[in-house]
């Protein structure tokens, strides 16, 4: 056990290049989903010591991760139940008959969705 200890005090910048190159290469290479990739690196980099648990623990008190991690979700659901393509196909629909009353339409709905909701979220 000591080797190993002695190994990555060694080779720590080694060791934390290799998993940012690697953290990179997951991302853009997207054989699995985001979330895998991100919580995988999060639990290799708190288990090998680069990232302390206080500061871990830290990220869960805020409540800014839990409101995108909620939006996310939300996201998800409204693309796997069809509702994004079923608005966006009746769009694309009016569009081609009233190209002038589909622009109000979708400023209108971002203007109405900002006042309601974080305006992370809204992206037209």
């Amino acid at each position: 056990m000591e080797l190993i200890s002695d190994f990555l005090t060694a080779h720590s910048a080694w060791i934390g290049l290799g998993l940012l190159v690697g953290l990179i290469t997951l991302f853009a290479l997207e054989k699995f989903p985001p979330v895998i990739v991100s919580v995988a690196s999060a639990a290799i980099m708190l288990v090998l010591g680069y990232l302390p648990r206080e500061d871990m623990e830290q990220v869960f008190a805020n409540p800014a991760p839990i409101t995108i991690a909620a939006m996310f979700i939300l996201s998800g659901a409204l693309v796997r139940t069809g509702v994004v393509e079923a608005v966006a196909s009746a769009a694309s629909r009016r569009t081609k008959r009233y190209p002038r009353l589909s622009i109000g339409e979708i400023f209108g709905g971002t203007f109405f969705a900002s006042a309601l909701v974080n305006n992370t979220p809204v992206v037209c």
